[in-house]
């Protein structure tokens, strides 16, 4: 069941729904939890450090969150540095992706203990 921008009431009767074959009478209940990502902002941003998100969220929040750019800042050497189990990964944007929206920045979604790093 796809529940991403959905109210819980909506969620619950998709589910009764699909349930009525198999149940009778369902009742669901859709309890939301909001789970929170620590992210580490670092480099060129006014406020550098580690910041606490509504997850998941994007890079452009958490650099607007770290107080935003500095004026030494490089626009188009904005990173995301992320570890997985096959290793860590460089993920490359620039600011006109990003304040626009534009491209990959449109989706790409920061995980816990991603780190932004502003050149």
């Amino acid at each position: 069941v796809q529940v991403l921008d959905r109210l819980p009431e909506d969620i619950s009767k998709e589910v009764a729904t699909r349930l009525e074959p198999f149940v009778n009478g369902p009742r669901v209940m859709t309890v939301i939890e909001e789970r929170h990502i620590k992210v580490i902002v670092a480099g060129e941003v006014q406020r550098p450090g580690s910041q606490e998100l509504a997850g998941p969220t994007d890079v452009l929040t958490a650099i607007a969150n770290a107080g935003g750019l500095s004026q030494f800042a490089s626009e188009s050497n904005i990173y995301v540095l992320r570890r997985t189990p096959t290793g860590a990964h460089r993920i490359r944007f620039r600011w006109s992706e990003l304040s626009r929206g534009e491209g990959k920045a449109s989706k790409f979604r920061l995980r816990d203990m991603d780190q932004v790093v502003v050149e």
